[in-house]
């Protein structure tokens, strides 16, 4: 795992603003950050292929087709994926802030903390209103959640 993440390290100096010569020792001191920040760029991009998918699905609904099992599948499972990484990032995120309850910039990890909070229950709702083939509702809720997740992101990063 440690390879990895030392893999995307120029990328992460550009997004986390990180000297060069502490990173390695930062990884190695705090795999709690370092596991939350991942979680949330895969939130992301998970997201952002459930909201296609969704909408093509969507789509053929509402034109009367049955949409093909190779794209409803796989939607289903990256909606399932997502929710649960979002709540466990959610829950990394409420720790690494207690953590650093005395540090510098506790609003600013407040309102990250808040608006994370907000797109994990935006998740969970949208799941619900597909379970119960509500699916305009789940569209509207996952395109809240997947914007939120966004937001809390740059959020944090700038």
């Amino acid at each position: 795992m440690m390879e990895i993440l030392l893999a995307l390290y120029p990328f992460n100096i550009i997004l986390a603003h990180e000297d060069e010569g502490e990173y390695e020792e930062y990884l190695m001191e705090n795999p709690t950050f370092t596991l939350h920040r991942y979680m949330g760029y895969a939130i992301i991009i998970g997201s952002a292929i459930n909201v296609g998918t969704g909408l093509y699905l969507l789509n053929q609904y509402e034109n009367g087709k049955v949409p093909p099992d190779y794209i409803r599948i796989p939607h289903r499972a990256i909606g399932y994926t997502v929710f649960t990484l979002s709540t466990i990032q959610t829950a990394l995120g409420t720790y690494n802030n207690f953590k650093l309850w005395k540090e510098e910039g506790r609003l600013k990890r407040f309102i990250h903390g808040a608006l994370a909070y907000a797109a994990t229950g935006s998740y969970l709702y949208a799941g619900y209103k597909a379970y119960k083939g509500e699916f305009e509702t789940h569209r509207n809720f996952m395109l809240l959640a997947s914007g939120l997740s966004a937001i809390t992101g740059l959020w944090i990063i700038f």
